[in-house]
């Protein structure tokens, strides 16, 4: 039994083509491959509106072949090529071509933020020209109480054993004793109160 034969197999060439491009067409439009039942022919001012927004469309096109003959024409290439290859992508070419733009517009050099900005760039070059000097040597600010920590510890121990014998051994009206006592917890507070300071 033989095959039958569908009917895009009967089709000639030019009719399957132009199957194919209405069928993209439609996905295009409709996101389906059928043109919907209700879609109904434009009227005068509706086919109006969408005359001018093809010449915008148009006129926009144009406009790209205008930056890109621009583009093509760049004063300073090397400029606009800003990962140094050698090479401008397209990105680069509309960058440069921009800059040259504005550039050529007569700006206001004495606008405060040109002026701050050309300050900044100077400040930057005056920087990464000016002679490295050595780092400073960065001292703990609590090196001082870190290194005295044990010596007033030691000396705090000292005053309290101190403080245990004069109440066994000075007498409590004063005396030679307690004088001698006296005497050395005197030393101690100063030797603490230097090491604090």
């Amino acid at each position: 039994m033989a095959k039958k034969k569908t009917k895009l197999e009967k089709m000639s060439k030019d009719e399957r083509t132009s199957l194919a491009y209405a069928l993209a067409t439609n996905l295009a439009k409709h996101g389906k491959p059928q043109t919907p039942k209700n879609e109904r022919k434009l009227t005068k001012g509706e086919e109006g509106e969408k005359e001018k927004h093809v010449m915008k469309f148009k006129d926009s096109f144009d406009l790209e072949e205008n930056i890109l003959k621009a583009l093509e024409e760049l004063k300073n290439p090397k400029k606009a090529d800003l990962n140094k290859d050698g090479k401008l992508s397209s990105y680069e070419k509309k960058r440069g071509a921009a800059i040259e733009k504005a550039v050529s517009e007569d700006m206001d050099f004495n606008d405060p933020i040109l002026i701050k900005q050309r300050a900044d760039k100077m400040e930057r070059e005056k920087k990464a020209n000016a002679p490295k000097s050595t780092p400073k040597k960065l001292i703990n600010p609590n090196y001082k109480a870190i290194k005295n920590a044990s010596k007033i510890k030691f000396l705090e121990k000292e005053k309290a054993q101190l403080m245990r014998d004069m109440e066994q051994e000075a007498e409590p009206e004063g005396g030679p004793i307690a004088d001698r006592y006296g005497s050395k917890l005197n030393r101690i507070d100063k030797a603490i109160a230097k090491l604090k300071n």
